[in-house]
């Protein structure tokens, strides 16, 4: 006859050992892409392979050898706004699954239509900042929109060439104050989360000239 061994009361119980960190990240964490091609970073303990996949069913799936940072494609979507998903699972070097034989699973919103701006406008506050250049502080208005679900408009340039090569990148603000010159056409454009760009809108023509009240003939 067998016994069974007990426990002695108040010893503490036992935990069963916790499953090795396992965690994807596409993009290191971003939330928005307008790529399909993207860096997936792993990090998972012993592991000596890894399948990427865009289903959980890991269908043509391969075994690849493991590494942090993966290449991958992600599937086309039928939709310009949508959410993708990335699903990966490991195996150590005696060929058993890691992460509880579960798929690790990251996801991401492709999103690659740009935003728009719909309208652009300048207001002059009537007093010029030098008499010698008639440099006009006023008010810059930018009416841009980004489509239901995308990335939202997050970063602007203005600038005075038609390129904006004389512009950076800053966040998005609207209405600013800008500084202008008589007679000086300006140039902005806009671009969402994702990076995708907008058209670059205009106001004002070379040579307008200004009068009180402002007005721009």
């Amino acid at each position: 006859m067998t016994s069974t061994p007990t426990q002695p009361a108040g010893a503490p119980t036992s935990t069963p050992t916790p499953n090795p960190l396992c965690s994807v990240s596409i993009g290191d964490g971003q939330l928005y892409t307008n790529q399909r091609n993207i860096i997936v970073y792993a990090n998972v303990a012993d592991a000596a392979e890894v399948q990427l996949s865009n289903d959980g069913g890991f269908g043509n799936a391969v075994w690849q050898p493991y590494a942090s940072t993966l290449t991958w494609t992600l599937s086309n979507p039928p939709q310009e706004v949508t959410t993708l998903l990335v699903f990966a699972r490991f195996r150590n070097a005696q060929g058993e699954l890691l992460c509880g034989s579960t798929a690790v699973i990251d996801d991401i919103i492709y999103d690659a239509k740009p935003p728009m701006i719909k309208a652009l406008s300048f207001t002059a506050n009537g007093e010029a900042t030098a008499q010698e250049a008639t440099i006009f502080n006023g008010t810059l208005t930018i009416e841009a929109t980004d489509q239901q679900g995308g990335s939202g408009v997050l970063q602007m340039r203005i600038g005075v060439q038609p390129d904006l090569a004389d512009a950076n990148w800053r966040p998005f603000v609207s209405p600013d104050t800008v500084s202008l010159p008589e007679g000086q056409a300006i140039y902005a454009q806009v671009k969402d989360g994702a990076g995708n760009e907008s058209n670059i809108a205009s106001w004002g023509e070379a040579g307008w000239k200004t009068y009180l009240p402002i007005l721009k003939r």
